[in-house]
């Protein structure tokens, strides 16, 4: 879906207007993160719930000692993946997604804008393995995508989730154009001109998922 290029032309985008950005993702490389991406990798996934919670471990850790910290010094937070990530990717594996969305919001800071990338998952999954040379993991086959997306779209609809959608099918530039339009229409940011940035609010984060 292209959100790791995304997220670079966004941070490089922000940063030439003087504001300070602060680039994560998710799962992290902390011990939580890497556990999970191991276990995908080696087909090794545990039981729905068990692996939902250790996405919350990992995020946790993130909020406490990135994200929070980033949030008080005045830095934009740009998230390659945050908690609705986790609700359409094990609400997909049938984790009820309202208990998911209630537990992440207990701890971790809400969005103040959130893109979804959505575009063809055959397509999406062929410039993955391209890109990387090796064979998808867990979370990449497209029966499961699909599933994912179906629960994105659930989100995308609800009143209690405040998602942009963004078609990911059309060009880099096309992508950035409308990610851009998402974050500059949104209330975390105010038009004071290219050489004078001004703040209305710093944006809490923002999460490109899938």
């Amino acid at each position: 879906m292209g959100k790791t290029t995304q997220c670079r032309l966004l941070q490089e985008r922000l940063e030439a207007l003087g504001w300070e950005v602060v680039p994560l993702r998710e799962p992290t490389h902390g011990p939580w993160g890497q556990k999970i991406r191991e276990a995908a990798r080696t087909d090794t996934r545990p039981d729905p719930q068990t692996e939902a919670e250790w996405f919350m471990h990992d995020r946790r850790e993130d909020v406490e000692q990135n994200i929070r910290p980033a949030l008080a010094d005045g830095k934009v937070v740009i998230l390659d993946r945050y908690f609705y990530s986790t609700a359409a990717y094990q609400g997909a594996r049938n984790v009820d997604v309202d208990w998911i969305l209630e537990a992440n919001r207990e701890f971790a800071p809400e969005p103040n804008v959130c893109i979804v990338l959505l575009g063809d998952v055959e397509k999406a999954l062929q410039r993955v393995s391209e890109l990387r040379g090796d064979t998808p993991d867990a979370f990449e086959t497209a029966e499961y995508q699909r599933r994912v997306v179906a629960v994105f779209r659930d989100l995308l609809g609800r009143e209690d989730c405040d998602l942009v959608e963004v078609d990911a099918d059309r060009s880099i530039t096309e992508v950035a154009v409308a990610v851009w339009a998402a974050v500059t229409t949104s209330s975390c940011l105010a038009s004071g001109g290219a050489s004078e940035p001004r703040y209305r609010k710093p944006p809490n984060s923002l999460a490109v998922p899938t």
